[in-house]
């Protein structure tokens, strides 16, 4: 047991660390923390409110449902995590980013410019 749970944390905490460096990334790159979806941590993290009842009130994850509607600009993903299929245009990937945990765990992921504008 002693062992799953090594490699269960091992790769929960590969993943939510190069999601966390992406979020770094975009926001050295100018984006405002606030408006980055880097995840479950990085998206509560960064909050000004307090944390509510989730809604999914068409929210592309269940964090989001967790604080008042924002902005987002930046979004956090598996590498290819969409085909653009239904879009107008394939999103514009910001930053990529390999890691390997240390028991084997490969994780490539990408930020993309969500289809909002962010001008606003």
């Amino acid at each position: 047991m002693a062992v799953l749970g090594f490699v269960l944390t091992d790769a929960a905490a590969t993943l939510d660390g190069a999601k966390w460096q992406l979020a770094r990334r975009v926001e050295r790159a100018g984006y405002a923390p606030a408006t980055i979806d880097g995840g479950y941590e990085w998206f509560g993290y960064h909050q000004a409110d307090s944390p509510q009842l989730p809604v999914r009130n068409g929210t592309a994850t269940f964090w989001q449902g967790l604080f008042t509607p924002r902005h987002v600009c930046a979004l956090v993903r598996f590498d290819g995590g969409g085909d653009g299929a239904g879009e107008s245009r394939a999103p514009e990937v910001i930053a990529t980013i390999d890691v390997d945990g240390l028991l084997g765990p490969h994780y490539r992921l990408e930020v993309v410019a969500t289809p909002k504008s962010c001008a606003d």
